[in-house]
């Protein structure tokens, strides 16, 4: 049983989270859910803890142990002080700094911001090796373009796209699909929500459990759909970005973009329960126009 001192209001934290706590050897004086989006209240759940001492704790919890691992290896591999440390990662918990900030997503784009944005997403894709691992490395792109059409075929099932949509989409992504592309450290969801300026108006990245090795071109892309902002702004981060990465491929541009799209909205369509799958769908639209 969790104990009382845990309690925030009619939450409580879990016993893996609590067993966290206990090992790093702090108590927690208040628990606030923070979490956004949850297909089930354990399948993931983001917790901000206030310990005795008023410090703040982000604690994470999630289902996928394997996933979580990767993710903070990476991290502490990096040692990047735009990620917030990483204090505990046990089997399905990880707990890290809180950062105190305000979302990009609340703020103006200001050329500052936007700039700070891209030398992180850039540093990110640029990195050169984690431990002994060497980066980038070249891989196939048949196993992704294979991902993206399985995807495709559930929106249509789900009967979201429509069949005529169906036949332009996947022209489109057997025609513009490389053969081979580099891969290297992604954050696979780089975008304003996830991104904080602090007291400092350093810009950091806050929510970076899905970081991998993937595809560098795909987590572009990723941002490009997560992240709307008018198309000369665009062009500015993508510039500053290219600066770190050299430029991008872009007869090769709308296979990223809408293997990326389709990606975003299978998972709000079968994992959040269509939340918010209307805005990867407009982005699918979008693209499609474009391709006629």
């Amino acid at each position: 049983m969790t104990s009382p001192e845990l309690r925030a209001g009619d939450r409580l934290l879990g016993e893996e989270e609590a067993e966290a706590l206990r090992t790093l050897g702090v108590a927690a004086a208040e628990v606030h859910d923070v979490g956004v989006f949850r297909s089930s209240p354990r399948r993931r759940r983001t917790l901000r803890v206030v310990t005795a001492d008023g410090t703040s704790l982000k604690v994470r919890y999630y289902t996928r142990p394997r996933k979580v691992r990767t993710a903070a290896a990476l991290r502490i591999g990096l040692a990047d002080d735009r990620l917030p440390k990483i204090l505990l990662v046990g089997r399905r918990v990880v707990v890290e700094e809180w950062v105190d900030g305000i979302s990009l997503q609340h703020l103006p784009l200001s050329e500052a911001r936007l700039t700070q944005a891209a030398d992180l997403l850039g540093a990110l894709h640029a990195t050169l090796a984690v431990g002994h691992r060497r980066l980038p490395v070249s891989r196939r792109v048949r196993p992704l373009l294979r991902r993206a059409e399985r995807h495709l075929a559930r929106l249509v099932a789900a009967g979201v796209v429509h069949d005529a949509e169906r036949r332009l989409i996947a022209r489109s992504l057997a025609r513009f699909a490389p053969e081979h592309a580099l891969a290297g450290v992604t954050h696979d969801d780089f975008c304003a929500e996830n991104l904080v300026e602090d007291r400092c108006g350093r810009v950091l990245a806050v929510d970076n459990e899905h970081m991998r090795i993937g595809f560098l071109a795909f987590d572009l892309a990723r941002t490009w759909s997560r992240w709307p902002m008018p198309v000369e702004a665009w062009e500015r981060f993508q510039d500053r970005y290219c600066s770190w990465c050299g430029p991008v491929d872009r007869e090769m541009v709308p296979f990223w973009r809408v293997a990326a799209v389709l990606s975003s909205a299978y998972v709000r369509l079968t994992r959040l329960d269509g939340a918010r799958l209307e805005a990867p769908l407009d982005k699918l639209r979008e693209l499609t126009a474009e391709l006629v």
